[in-house]
């Protein structure tokens, strides 16, 4: 808790500093454009969509493959909640095949989970469900209970909407229980 508001100060300290001294954002560190992209995404999409385009040429001239992908992710989620999903998956891809190539389980997991939203979104539920579960696989073996809370909230919220109720009380509950046991509401 102590370091999400944290790490909120120093965001609102680094939007001060570019308002306020007119410090130009190209002028910003990787790490810094993408933490401004990512906090800004569900406030002021456009400018989360201009802090990720700037990261993601920053991160091609420097060849860091990671921030590039992280920067494709956060565009991925911002076409996703405009509704413009053909554009987020695209994004989702890129972001996908980097963190494939760089081994990095947990972010590729991510994606996999974004993928599924995009595909039950665009009426695919079986095979959001078939992504989601690997990506619960991937999170299982890492042990990271936050993400597989949240992967169990997804399945459930799917096959609910497809009047597996029963099934999905089952991935509700299990959601839950992990939630409170990692004091997580």
């Amino acid at each position: 808790m102590i370091r999400r508001i944290l790490f909120s100060i120093s965001i609102l300290f680094t939007i001060s500093l570019i308002s306020v001294y007119g410090i130009p954002v190209e002028n910003l560190e990787v790490d810094s454009l993408l933490s401004l992209a990512h906090k800004s995404r569900y406030n002021n999409p456009l400018l989360s969509l201009k802090y990720s385009d700037i990261a993601s040429k920053k991160a091609m001239a420097q060849n860091d493959s990671e921030k590039l992908a992280d920067a494709y992710n956060n565009t991925g989620i911002i076409y996703f909640h405009w509704g413009i999903y053909e554009y987020a998956m695209n994004y989702f891809w890129k972001a996908y095949n980097i963190y494939s190539e760089l081994s990095h389980a947990d972010k590729h997991s991510k994606v996999l989970n974004n993928f599924a939203i995009c595909a039950y979104v665009l009426k695919h539920p079986d095979i959001a469900l078939d992504l989601l579960e690997k990506s619960l696989s991937v999170q299982t073996q890492l042990q990271n209970f936050q993400n597989i809370a949240d992967i169990y909230n997804n399945k459930g919220t799917i096959l609910s909407n497809l009047n597996q109720h029963e099934l999905a009380s089952e991935y509700f509950s299990k959601s839950l229980n992990l939630c409170d046991s990692l004091q997580y509401i």
